[in-house]
């Protein structure tokens, strides 16, 4: 019996360095490292999640002041 999965690669990373920011990194193939793509300042507290949907292509970041941010981020094809 053989099976198959299909593998889908993600190029992009959300994620805080313990801090108010939420930095998004891009995974550049050629260079093979991932490289800074944008920072996200809305939080005057330290971020505490960061959630990105893959359907609707939506970062949700909280923060300890329990407050969300929605952001809409696009991808470059």
């Amino acid at each position: 019996m053989q099976y198959f999965y299909e593998i889908e690669l993600f190029t992009e990373l959300a994620l805080s360095p313990n801090s108010n920011e939420v930095h998004v990194y891009g995974w550049m193939g050629a260079e093979v490292r991932w490289s800074l793509l944008d920072k996200l300042c809305e939080h005057v507290e330290r971020v505490t999640g960061v959630d990105w949907a893959p359907v609707s292509n939506r970062i949700v970041s909280c923060g300890s002041v329990s407050n969300a941010v929605p952001v809409i981020v696009s991808i470059k094809a």
